[in-house]
């Protein structure tokens, strides 16, 4: 992969780390609208650093424009990014939810050390008069997407992203 290519994903990489680090956090915010900042940016840098190589433009125009246009699949985020950087602030919630703290690794590395559980109850009974301990931890969401949370949500197009830019980097140099 190319440089600066390589350099916006490594960027977009770090943005998705330090998200899952804040969660819950009022300055997540920040590091979502940096993530959406550096991963759609990667279209950008990617043309301009391969544009004179052989094959690009048509691969490109076939491959990758269809997917950031306005029906594509990756133009939702595209769309966050402007907005954030362009018109408003983005529109997130956040939910509570009960935290089971499991010493396991989530199934994906890139993930918060400890797994999110859902609530589960306990056939154990505190001891009478002693009400339950109870975790919660805020999860944040787009306002306009019930499922899933924002992080995973980001990390599906990074994901995608990276496929595109990996494909460009095989086919290209």
């Amino acid at each position: 992969m190319r440089p600066s290519t390589q350099q916006k994903l490594t960027e977009a990489q770090f943005f998705l780390e330090l998200m899952g680090k804040n969660e819950g956090r009022e300055h997540y915010a920040f590091y979502l609208s940096a993530f959406l900042n550096a991963a759609s940016g990667l279209f950008d840098v990617m043309h301009n650093e391969y544009h004179d190589v052989v094959g690009f433009q048509a691969w490109y125009e076939s491959n990758v424009e269809p997917r950031i246009s306005q029906r594509g699949d990756l133009r939702w985020f595209i769309d966050r990014r402007i907005q954030a950087q362009h018109r408003r602030a983005l529109v997130l919630r956040t939910e509570l939810e009960e935290v089971g703290f499991i010493p396991t690794q989530h199934p994906n590395p890139r993930r918060p050390q400890f797994r999110l559980e859902r609530p589960t109850t306990s056939r154990i009974m505190p001891i009478p008069g002693t009400a339950p301990v109870r975790h919660l931890k805020a999860r944040w969401y787009f306002a306009s997407v019930n499922q899933p949370d924002a992080w995973t949500h980001c990390d599906g197009f990074l994901e995608r992203v990276n496929a595109i830019a990996q494909e460009c980097s095989n086919r290209f140099g």
